[in-house]
């Protein structure tokens, strides 16, 4: 095993747990005297943190492992995260990895090289994981940290591998999710980003998820309530009802902002889902009681196309739905089978043309959507924009739209800064400071 007080290259696949735990990793190991390089050739340990989510994740990553081989035949190199809990079978030729070490042992790499390894190159799912991970950051690689607060699930989606690649739900500690919150503040980032893997099924020390939104605005608000935000991540629409409302409604410091993991407008595509826990008409209820609080609101979605028995008729069940709710952005994934999932095993699955289709009419109209957004836009006011290191004069406002300034301000990366809309560009902004 190479020495951690040298070289490291690190590179981070999929979702946004997964980039707060790379930083956990990259933290520990500069702690203990490693050294980040961004030249995977320069790296005497090259550790990719895999996603497993589609199966275009997994082609990904078998390109990924290919590049860092071909570029450095002589680092140590090593697999983790979900793909290295579940997918070893379907990662192809591993000939060129030399260690894998499964999402449930993840948090063994903090303490690098870990005291013992695990004995085998094999995996299997993290079901019987019952402790939240102990990933703490300081720092983040962009300049809207991500702040986990949950991490697995125990809902079992048909389609969905998440389950068995990150074990049962488990919930981090209100106070040290304050901790943390406190220490990205302290150190100059002006917002923070409340993720989970399931937000729905956060419960510690008796709170759920918006008793815990309430508990952070307690701590936050006093002092930072003009000087920083936070923002939701992905929410389970069995989420919204009077209580986030009344959370929503008190806040000081949320972004006008929610994310639904929607998935499918369609009640029988949801059954057979294994999403019974909500039907789309109490979505459109919250929204027009949200409206009564937030007049004005960035609004997006996750919707998964072409499902096994899908038809047409309820794929535009969900487009007529989706165009008559006042979202203004989706994430539309396509349906791929997973190991292990029900879904994977039944008949009716849908032809890859028909997928595509669908999936392109929904992009279509969440463009629009997003188009028609910014323009309105254009009637603020002012916004308040992160600024973004990778985008030197630009970053995000408050309600998601990417800005663009006329003319670069004197402002670092991470800092909040007013903005006058100008003009509308897609679905998105040029602005001037103001």
């Amino acid at each position: 095993m190479p020495d951690m007080a040298k070289t490291f290259y690190l590179l981070t696949q999929g979702c946004k747990i997964n980039q707060y735990e790379s930083q956990a990793l990259l933290e520990a190991w500069q702690a203990r005297g490693g050294r980040q390089t961004t030249r995977v050739e320069e790296a005497e340990t090259i550790v990719i943190n895999s996603c497993a989510v589609t199966e275009k994740s997994l082609q990904d990553l078998r390109k990924t492992i290919r590049r860092c081989r071909q570029a450095n035949e002589s680092a140590h190199l090593v697999v983790t995260g979900c793909a290295a809990q579940m997918c070893v079978r379907d990662m192809g030729d591993l000939s060129g990895v030399d260690r894998i070490v499964p999402q449930q042992d993840k948090v063994s790499l903090t303490d690098w090289p870990p005291p013992n390894w695990p004995q085998s190159n094999s995996a299997a799912g993290c079901n019987g994981q019952h402790e939240f991970p102990l990933f703490r950051i300081s720092r983040f690689q962009r300049a809207r940290p991500v702040l986990k607060v949950q991490d697995g699930c125990s809902r079992g989606c048909t389609y969905c591998i998440v389950p068995l690649t990150r074990g049962a739900a488990r919930s981090r500690n209100p106070e040290e999710v304050a901790a943390e919150a406190e220490r990205l503040l302290a150190n100059g980032y002006r917002e923070l980003i409340l993720s989970g893997i399931n937000l729905a099924q956060y419960r510690s020390e008796g709170m759920d998820f918006w008793d815990l939104v309430r508990f952070l605005e307690g701590r936050l608000a006093p002092g930072w309530q003009r000087e920083a935000r936070l923002r939701l991540s992905s929410l389970d629409p069995s989420q919204l009802g009077s209580k986030a409302l009344d959370v929503l409604n008190g806040s000081r410091m949320i972004c006008p902002h929610l994310h639904l993991s929607v998935q499918s407008a369609s009640p029988r595509v949801l059954q057979t889902m294994g999403r019974f826990h909500y039907h789309p008409d109490r979505v459109t209820d919250f929204l027009v009681q949200l409206f009564k609080i937030w007049p004005e609101i960035a609004l997006g979605g996750d919707f998964l196309v072409g499902f096994p028995g899908e038809t047409q008729d309820e794929m535009q069940e969900t487009l007529d739905w989706f165009a008559a709710q006042p979202f203004t952005y989706a994430h539309v994934f396509t349906y791929s089978p997973r190991p292990g999932t029900k879904a994977a095993q039944v008949e009716g699955q849908v032809k890859a043309e028909a997928k595509k289709e669908r999936s392109q009419c929904l992009r279509e109209l969440a463009a629009e959507k997003g188009r028609e957004f910014a323009q309105r836009l254009l009637a603020a006011p002012s916004l308040q924009v992160v600024m973004e290191g990778d985008s030197p004069g630009a970053g995000r406002c408050e309600y998601y739209v990417p800005c663009t300034f006329t003319h670069k301000p004197e402002a670092e990366s991470k800092s909040l800064v007013s903005a006058v809309p100008v003009q509308a560009e897609g679905a998105a902004l040029l602005v001037r400071s103001g």
